[in-house]
């Protein structure tokens, strides 16, 4: 059996992604998993939940939020045997779009339950991080007015 933990951050995208986590979460263990669901609404509790669930001997991690989000727990988990899942939950979930990662969207079906089925699926890959300014990502880093505006 798979131990599979799902991090979301509950303060990215939409307030209607809280239901389709829970769904996914409810859906993933009548499929046979084991699933342990962390909620929070700060990166360093979700980075603190990263390094429990690698220490715990989890095999995924599926990241609900936005490229922040997933770019800081694929930090929290560089270098470990637990295994990232992007489950597009942020705003304009970048990296998502670019790995063409079912998203949410409206109506009746549960896109992170595709997408987390079609992670769970699929053999695990090597990709590269980045880090500047001791902050990890995956899609871009900004400096100067890019990063003024972000701000």
């Amino acid at each position: 059996m798979s131990s599979v933990t799902i991090l979301h951050n509950s303060r990215a995208g939409r307030a209607s992604y809280a239901r389709q986590v829970e769904r996914l979460a409810d859906d993933l263990v009548h499929d046979g998993l084991a699933v342990k669901l962390e909620r929070r609404d700060d990166i360093d509790g979700l980075r603190a939940a990263a390094r429990e669930a690698a220490a715990g001997g989890a095999d995924v991690v599926l990241v609900a939020g936005g490229d922040g989000t997933v770019g800081a727990i694929a930090g929290e988990l560089a270098g470990q045997a637990t295994a990232l899942g992007i489950l597009p939950a942020g705003t304009a979930n970048v990296l998502a779009k670019t790995l063409t990662i079912p998203r949410p969207g409206l109506g009746r079906s549960n896109r992170l339950t595709q997408a987390a089925r079609l992670l769970l699926d699929s053999p695990a890959r090597l990709t590269d991080l980045g880090c500047g300014n001791h902050e990890y990502f995956l899609v871009w880093a900004g400096m100067g007015l890019d990063a003024l505006v972000t701000q």
